[in-house]
């Protein structure tokens, strides 16, 4: 109805690091905490992701929800969110440069493209992070 709200689902910090860990078996637990921000994931881009998380280290830890119901309809109200697909911090793979994301303090995720805030360390200047999946 729009007119009021309620609690569908608790995940701890503990769970999602576990289930992160249990997807990407290469990183540390401390690349998935603390989550820093959480957006939506709009219908048009995908049909199986709702929201996605991002952690102080830049990974990206993508969720879905549903109700178990395998008729549900697009009405129905969720009853579960779970992790399904994580993304590791820029930096961590094989062929990067050695520039890593440090302490994301802000991020915002829109269609596709994630901008995040970095903090200085040491006097540096904060730095700026433009990810996305199409570049133009």
């Amino acid at each position: 109805d729009g007119e009021s709200i309620s609690k569908v689902v608790r995940l701890t910090q503990g769970n999602i690091v576990s289930s992160a860990v249990d997807i990407v078996k290469t990183l540390e637990a401390y690349n998935f905490k603390p989550v820093v921000a959480i957006s939506a994931v709009d219908d048009s881009e995908s049909e199986h992701l709702n929201l996605v998380a991002v952690t102080q280290t830049g990974a990206r830890l993508y969720f879905s929800t549903g109700s178990g119901d395998a008729n549900q309809s697009g009405s129905q109200r969720p009853q579960y969110l779970t992790l399904l697909h994580v993304r590791m911090p820029p930096g961590f793979t094989s062929n990067a440069s050695v520039l890593k994301p440090k302490h994301v303090h802000s991020a915002v995720y829109e269609n596709g493209s994630l901008v995040m805030v970095c903090s200085g360390s040491g006097g540096e200047a904060e730095t700026l992070w433009c990810l996305s999946r199409v570049m133009p």
